[in-house]
């Protein structure tokens, strides 16, 4: 009797030792994997274990290896209660800010890679495997930078976090695309590896937006015309309308476009600015009185009532350079330009303005003033002639014929008295 009882003591024993060990070899597994890290840091990496037992498991002495098992990454410890998560953190707590970790610090083998893989396995304080995940030939899934998703099972099968279902920040307040513990997101897929890679190639798709760079002169001269040449990239097919915007303290009020009909300003009709398709070339100008100073440039190209716009560059203008009234001689076509040693003249014109009445008020004066000369030779010649004509007048008058002449009176001679004559 007494050896019954003692043979169903060491039974009962037995079965609880095996019980236990079966426990602690089977059902705590490397439940979530953040080999990418965080927006934070992609050295911010996470390992979270589970126990799917209903018994709590000592966990001491437990290691977690890379490479199949050659390399340490970290040495384990505590409890890890029954149904619940066991989080490691790589460097400091502060990898997830606002949960816990059961262990945290340095890790071995330099961390995980986050390009290549790793081949993680779990081993008990025995040395015995107890879970591990071999992708040694590339992560099985999860997503690097910018999403930074993790990679966690579900059953026997390895996902990338949905997106939605999340928990926990990182240290710089960003939430964390994973499940820290807490139970995994609801995406399990049968083939993980490579419908992640068809989302990641939509995402990306998505992430492209159409976008316009533009060239330009750093300096132009107000009222002068320069040609600005517009790129698009990432645009559909078409045709858009495009418009070169010139602006000073955040009002683009001072660029002009050249469209079919002439100069149009930033408030004129969009069918009547010109257009391109994919890269083109247009003509525009900074306002003919706009002030000397530095002016931000940029392009607006247009279409089905959406605008996109390039980004802003610097552009100087100067004043517009100023020509000479044209001398004496010259045809108003020509234009005489002012050097920098030439005296300054009273007034000059704009280049591309007409001429100013100055010079055609100088030529009707010129003209006046060589037609009362001649008025003024003119008269004196007149008065020359007149002036002989009056002298022969004269002189004629005081000329009579002899027949008009009365004769000489004659008078008797008187008889010599001899007195005188003595």
């Amino acid at each position: 009797m007494r050896l019954l009882i003692f043979l169903v003591f060491v039974l009962f024993l037995l079965t609880t030792f095996a019980n236990l060990t079966f426990s602690q070899s089977h059902s705590v597994v490397i439940n979530e994997i953040a080999w990418m890290g965080t927006r934070a840091s992609s050295s911010d990496e996470w390992i979270e274990l589970y126990n799917a037992t209903s018994a709590p498991i000592d966990l001491s002495g437990w290691v977690i290896y890379e490479g199949g098992g050659s390399t340490v990454i970290v040495v384990l410890g505590g409890i890890v209660d029954a149904y619940s998560y066991y989080l490691v953190e790589r460097t400091d707590d502060n990898t997830i800010s606002d949960i816990d970790a059961d262990k945290f610090g340095s890790w071995g083998g330099n961390g995980l890679h986050n390009d290549n893989g790793e081949h993680l396995v779990l081993k008990d304080g025995s040395g015995n495997i107890v879970d591990e995940v071999d992708a040694s030939g590339g992560w099985l899934a999860g997503l690097g930078s910018p999403e930074y998703k993790t990679m966690e099972r579900v059953g026997n099968s390895w996902v990338t976090n949905d997106g939605v279902t999340k928990n926990g920040i990182d240290v710089a307040g960003n939430l964390i695309n994973g499940t820290p513990r807490a139970a995994n997101s609801s995406g399990a897929r049968e083939q993980p590896q490579q419908e992640n890679q068809q989302e990641n190639q939509q995402e990306n798709q998505q992430q492209v937006q159409p976008s316009v760079t533009f060239s330009a002169p750093s300096n132009v001269s107000a009222g002068q015309e320069f040609a600005v040449t517009a790129n698009l990239s990432s645009f559909e097919g078409g045709t858009y309308y495009v418009k070169v915007l010139v602006g000073k303290d955040g009002k683009f009020i001072y660029g002009n476009t050249k469209g079919t009909a002439g100069w149009l300003t930033q408030n004129a009709s969009w069918a009547d600015f010109p257009t391109i398709s994919g890269s083109g070339t247009v003509q525009a100008k900074v306002d003919d009185d706009a002030a000397v100073g530095d002016y931000s440039i940029k392009v607006r190209v247009h279409k089905d009532d959406t605008n996109y716009d390039s980004e802003e560059k610097n552009i100087t203008v100067s004043s517009a350079p100023v020509v000479a009234a044209d001398p004496v001689g010259t045809s108003e076509d020509e234009e005489v330009e002012i050097s920098s040693n030439t005296a300054p003249i009273e007034e000059g014109r704009v280049l591309g303005e007409e001429a100013t009445p100055k010079r055609k008020d100088f030529k009707l004066n010129f003209y006046l003033i060589l037609g009362l000369f001649g008025l003024l030779v003119g008269s004196g010649g007149i008065i020359l002639a007149f002036r002989e004509k009056l002298l022969e007048w004269r002189k004629a008058g005081s000329q009579k014929p002899e027949s008009a002449r009365p004769e000489p009176q004659t008078y008797p001679s008187e008889p010599r008295s001899k007195n005188r004559a003595e």
